[in-house]
């Protein structure tokens, strides 16, 4: 119901899940958990494959949790209220890397991730997209002030590299993920 201009506004308080999902964007269909320690949210993540079949990844810190140490990621994020899954897709590539993908393709993996980031728990359906392109050198100018927070580096990985590393990646086989999708 809209308000005509002279009726006055009224502004009822806000309930506890309404201000989460207002403080967090995220969107009214996706579900915040009974849990109270966990958000519900959807995400899209890029694979970003270069001409000569390396990946680029984003390696990751917490500053409120340094115990955990670091992990290496795809691009991506969570969807904004009314968008979809390819729209946020490329839309998060761009604000990442400063790259402009006209296109996707299908998705090519579905996950759900638990995790925590400054001290909020999630529980995130992820959707992966993989994109070949030609290198490039990432543009982070921008990048939120969350993301300067939370990415310390990034890097373009080889396949075999992948395999071999005792680093923390995500998504776990990843190396396989983009073989199998390039040989198609």
């Amino acid at each position: 119901m809209t308000k005509g201009p002279d009726e006055p506004l009224s502004l009822a308080p806000l309930t506890a899940e309404e201000a989460l999902r207002a403080l967090l964007a995220v969107d009214p269909d996706d579900q915040v958990s009974p849990d109270p320690e966990f958000v519900q949210r959807r995400a899209a993540k890029v694979i970003v494959v270069d001409e000569s079949g390396r990946v680029l990844l984003f390696r990751g810190i917490d500053a409120s949790q340094p115990q955990v140490g670091h992990w290496w990621f795809t691009p991506g994020g969570g969807l904004d209220p009314g968008e979809s899954g390819e729209v946020a897709a490329r839309r998060e590539v761009f604000e990442e890397t400063g790259l402009r993908v006209a296109s996707l393709g299908p998705v090519v993996l579905k996950r759900r991730a638990e995790f925590e980031s400054e001290r909020v728990r999630y529980s995130q359906q992820e959707d992966y997209f993989l994109v070949v392109v030609r290198h490039f050198d990432l543009d982070d100018s921008g990048w939120s002030d969350t993301e300067r927070r939370l990415v310390n580096a990034h890097r373009w990985w080889s396949l075999d590299e992948l395999r071999v590393t005792t680093e923390t990646v995500y998504p776990a086989g990843l190396a396989d993920i983009v073989a199998d999708h390039l040989s198609t």
